[in-house]
């Protein structure tokens, strides 16, 4: 679901008369290991790249940002960018400001289920869309007492052991990043 840049000037910049969106980056296992970036290491590419208004929180990995590329050209841009300057190859999750805001505003599961969680919601980023297959095979694996809700690119998970993301996570839904 990509939007256009007419719905708000938050998430629509002109940077010589070329319009902009906001963008959310999310880069899996960034600061893994040995490997620790610092935020200035972390947003140099996306400096380098010509991105505007780069910015990250902490460096976990989420990076925001304004191009005029489409999300899927920004993150191929991203990932290239990553393993010519550190050597890695990080997998990354574009999302546009507006996914991001509808992400976060979602109310998958019930209130009664949120409050006999852990206190723990978790979203991960899928690469693609998985099948009705893949996310049979996927929720099959699920405690019963974990709920998951499987919506395009991402599923949400509302946990009382904190098991639910590890089966999203899994090779049926392929690569991707859990926050």
């Amino acid at each position: 679901m990509r939007t256009g840049c007419a719905e708000t000037h938050r998430r629509c910049g002109r940077v010589g008369g070329v319009r902009e969106l906001r963008y959310l980056a999310f880069l899996r296992a960034i600061n893994k290991g040995n490997r620790r970036l610092t935020n200035e290491q972390l947003l140099a590419p996306f400096n380098e790249l010509g991105f505007t208004a780069v910015a990250a929180y902490q460096t976990a990995g989420n990076v925001t940002f304004r191009c005029a590329d489409d999300d899927d050209a920004a993150e191929a841009q991203i990932e290239a960018a990553l393993v010519g300057t550190y050597g890695f190859d990080p997998p990354t999750f574009i999302r546009s400001a507006a996914e991001g805001e509808a992400i976060a505003a979602a109310q998958p599961f019930a209130a009664d289920e949120l409050a006999a969680s852990i206190g723990k919601l978790q979203v991960t980023f899928l690469r693609v869309a998985p099948s009705p297959a893949a996310i049979d095979q996927a929720i099959a694996l699920v405690p019963l007492e974990d709920r998951v809700v499987v919506s395009g690119r991402h599923c949400t998970g509302c946990l009382l052991r904190a098991s639910a993301t590890r089966s999203c996570r899994s090779r049926r839904l392929k690569r991707c990043s859990a926050r």
